[in-house]
């Protein structure tokens, strides 16, 4: 899973305009406020994605798009080397 850092740590400053990209609707709200119940969601979401993956014998990484690819990508494959080893 790639997610940029701003979606991880949610740190968007106050008010954020949320739109969502199948209606276009929008909602504006104080992301401090709304922090932990983000958090919650998509650790959930990725839980049931890695459990998911897991199901199917699909390698689940997650990774920022602030990390560079050879950090990524070695992180990637000494992790499977290992459960091959």
């Amino acid at each position: 899973m790639i997610n940029t850092p701003r979606e991880v740590d949610f740190n968007l400053g106050t008010p954020a305009v949320f739109r969502d990209m199948e209606t276009g609707a929008e909602i504006t709200t104080q992301p401090n406020q709304i922090r932990h119940s983000y958090h919650t969601a998509v650790e959930d979401f990725c839980q049931t994605l890695k459990r998911g993956c897991y199901m199917q014998n699909i390698d689940y990484m997650r990774v920022t798009t602030d990390m560079p690819f050879d950090v990524a990508l070695r992180e990637y494959l000494v992790k499977r080397n290992s459960i091959k080893g």
